[in-house]
């Protein structure tokens, strides 16, 4: 059996049952088939090296700068602090309202 590989770009005929799809490559804008046995391994390959990339890379600068902007960002909050001034407040902003409000010549 001879290995062939079968690229298909959008538009073109599938090729016959026996070839199965394997990947796309999206810079080519071309799907790629295979024999069906060997096109779950050469998925398999493809999907190894990707998580092996991905395991072996470090988050870019831009990322690290973000999470530490975002984390910087929320230290700056002290959630806990006032809790009772936060409490008083809706209090009194629920017991203002519905009544209306007492303009400048009302007693």
């Amino acid at each position: 059996m001879v290995l062939s590989r079968k690229e298909i770009h959008i538009g073109e005929k599938l090729p016959p049952l026996f070839y199965g799809y394997s990947h796309r490559d999206f810079m080519k804008d071309v799907i790629y088939f295979y024999p069906v046995p060997i096109n779950l391994i050469v998925r398999f390959g493809i999907w190894v090296k990707f998580r092996w990339d991905k395991l072996r890379s470090k988050p870019s600068r831009i990322d690290i700068q973000i999470h530490k902007g975002i984390h910087r960002h929320i230290s700056k909050f002290n959630f806990n602090v006032d809790i009772e001034r936060r409490i008083k407040l809706a209090i009194q902003a629920n017991s203002t309202c519905g009544q209306p409000e007492k303009m400048e010549g009302d007693t």
